[in-house]
């Protein structure tokens, strides 16, 4: 029988706490969305939402920097993570939501950990254990029962095309992460990713300058919500999380999302989930608390990330440089 002490260790620990908030931000991101692509382009959304991010992480990177250079090695991570964490899941997610609703969006990104744990497997050599499979698969079942639930949506299948790019790109985001996260802390690596991924969403500054002036004031103040909050705090939570534990167990996460953004969107939009979605959700909320049931100890990074540094060897084939 599990003791208290365990029993707080596990479920009040920085790791799992992380985790829990960046669940609770990332839920509220898909209302805040909902808000903001009704006046803004999905471009321009990115864009405004990523460079208000970008100079609130500007400070915090002073405060928090390490002596760490960056080798080419971690340029070159940054760069891809920042163009598919940031400028590719911020269009797509936005684009998507033109289409869909905030729960249908959360349900359907909440596939993201699947493709991670297949990524986890085959570059960071990261194993599954049994707990973490049964709660994957409940998970999924109760993800597929919220999905039967939906009714018939214009477009569904434009919006599930983009919304696949974006699970995609997380995954491969979340891998990339793991061998920063090894000499970088949680918010050097974010400041930096965000503002390579708001360097790519530049082609949209046009759009976003001639929205700005006329866009009402609700938009704009989800924008800067969705920038501070799922953003800066949001990412630099789930990336602690990440640095602390493996990319399978972190991502698992995600399964939270719909149960949350179903529960939000009751009360801020007063959409009520039909009875099945919301059964749904609550089985893919068991699983996902399954999945932490790992007695194992894990440590705090994982050594077997360099197998992901040792691909990049062979694509640079050179020396590590120092920083810049």
């Amino acid at each position: 029988m599990m003791r208290f002490s365990q029993f707080k260790n596990r479920w009040f620990s920085p790791t799992t706490m992380a985790m829990i908030l960046a669940a609770i931000l990332w839920s509220t991101s898909y209302i805040g969305i909902h808000t903001a692509i009704s006046s803004y382009s999905p471009g321009a959304l990115a864009l405004f939402r990523y460079f208000i991010a970008s100079i609130g992480m500007i400070p915090l990177y002073f405060i928090f920097r390490t002596k760490a250079s960056l080798t080419k090695k971690n340029i070159i991570l940054i760069i891809i993570g920042g163009f598919l964490g940031f400028a590719v899941c911020g269009f797509t997610l936005n684009y998507s939501q033109i289409f869909i609703d905030p729960g249908t969006a959360s349900f359907m990104s909440s596939q993201t950990p699947i493709f991670t744990a297949i990524l986890a497997i085959i570059f960071l050599k990261e194993r599954l254990t049994k707990m973490m499979t049964m709660g994957f698969t409940i998970s999924f079942i109760g993800l597929i029962i919220t999905g039967m639930s939906g009714k018939e949506i214009p477009h569904f299948n434009f919006a599930l095309l983009f919304l696949f790019i974006n699970i995609i790109s997380l995954s491969i985001f979340t891998i990339i992460l793991k061998p920063l996260l090894k000499t970088m802390n949680a918010i050097e690596v974010i400041a930096l990713t965000v503002w390579a991924g708001t360097f790519f969403l530049l082609i949209y500054s046009r759009e976003l300058w001639h929205q700005l002036p006329i866009m009402p004031h609700s938009a704009t103040i989800a924008v800067i919500y969705l920038a501070i909050f799922p953003t800066v705090i949001g990412y630099t939570a789930w990336a602690i999380s990440l640095r602390m534990t493996s990319a399978i167990k972190t991502s698992s996460c995600f399964y939270l999302i719909p149960f949350l953004t179903t529960i939000i969107a009751f009360f801020m939009l007063r959409e009520s989930p039909q009875p099945l979605a919301l059964a749904g959700c609550i089985i893919a909320l068991f699983g996902a608390i399954l999945a932490q049931l790992n007695q194992s100890k894990e440590k705090t990074s994982s050594p077997d990330s360099d197998v992901f540094y040792s691909s990049l060897d062979e694509l640079t084939n050179e020396a590590e440089e120092p920083a810049i």
